[in-house]
């Protein structure tokens, strides 16, 4: 494949910009403005045995992950498949399915009312209700978790903005039953996406995510603690950052702002269920995503016995895949 030279001279020059970029951000530098801003760091001590049965008190670990797939081709000739897990440490399994497509009356209807109400063409309001309905299904298995195993603990694949925005009364309601119920929540985020401490921080450079900021800042087991009144999230979230393993990328944790004061304990807990020459996410919380996730054979095997392989062909088959080459 031949590359025009302006693209390579383009590519040159962002390689430049990225590198300058990040000599801006020395690693002692960062540190130090980091505990002058933005809270303190703190090294974390793997719990024993005793420790995590005395702090569970006799109540499970529990972790709740979901999926989504998509079958088809263009508008509206797409199927949706979604499916959310729910584990904990005793054993117990709780699940939920939906399938989604905008080709049935009653789905249709709803994908017109929320490109309407939001201003969207319909192809990107089926991208927003994707997330809304992914979100409003790992709430509705949580709830489960809650109501009928009530876990010292429930964590979640990734943060608790996107149920806050995608799924605003499911997770109302989560959060008055995990606070009833006196269940910790948290949400292990593996990809660092907030601009919270950057900002706090004063580093305004557009590429600069808070998981760059701390790129190769913490030590493996240590924490950045950062205090509640600083608000990284809004009003109702609490944040910690970590490196729960030897991978130098952070990771985040959210908790709900009323149970802040339980976020050192859990992290401690976090950092002694995670493998240390792993990417930084606790192993429990894995070993839930590895059995929610559907591969693309599995949707087509799924779509093939199920719909029948003559209307699979006819309505979500693009044309793209008949291609020889």
């Amino acid at each position: 494949m031949l590359w025009h030279q302006h693209v390579i001279g383009e590519l040159v020059s962002l390689r430049q910009a990225l590198q300058q970029q990040q000599k801006s951000l020395s690693r002692e530098g960062v540190r130090e403005l980091l505990a002058r801003k933005a809270g303190s760091f703190q090294v974390l001590a793997p719990m024993s045995p005793e420790e995590v049965e005395r702090w569970f008190g006799g109540r499970p670990l529990a972790a709740v992950d979901g999926s989504v797939n998509v079958l088809g081709g263009p508008f509206p000739r797409v199927l949706e498949f979604f499916q959310a897990l729910g584990k904990t440490s005793t054993g117990r399994r709780v699940a939920a399915a939906r399938v989604f497509t905008p080709l049935l009356p009653e789905a249709l209807a709803e994908l017109e009312s929320l490109a309407a109400k939001e201003g969207l063409p319909q192809e990107l309001a089926l991208i927003a209700l994707r997330s809304r309905r992914l979100s409003a299904l790992e709430l509705e298995v949580g709830c489960r978790l809650v109501e009928e195993e009530a876990p010292r603990l429930l964590l979640f694949d990734g943060g608790f903005m996107r149920y806050a925005r995608h799924a605003p009364r499911e997770w109302a309601a989560f959060c008055r039953l995990a606070l009833e119920r006196g269940v910790i929540a948290a949400g292990v985020i593996e990809e660092v996406e907030s601009f919270g401490l950057a900002k706090i921080c004063g580093v305004f450079a557009p590429a600069v995510y808070d998981r760059d900021l701390l790129l190769g800042v913490l030590e493996p087991g240590e924490c950045l603690f950062v205090p509640p009144e600083l608000k990284v999230k809004g009003e109702s979230l609490y944040t910690v950052f970590a490196r729960l393993s030897c991978h130098p990328q952070p990771v985040a944790v959210d908790f709900l702002q009323e149970q802040a004061a339980f976020a050192p304990q859990v992290m401690r807990y976090l950092y002694t269920i995670t493998p240390s020459g792993g990417r930084g996410i606790p192993l429990f919380l894995d070993l839930v995503d590895a059995e929610v996730r559907l591969g693309k054979r599995d949707v087509e095997l799924l779509a093939d016995t199920y719909l029948g392989q003559l209307l699979r062909e006819i309505f979500f088959t693009p044309q793209r895949e008949r291609r020889d080459f």
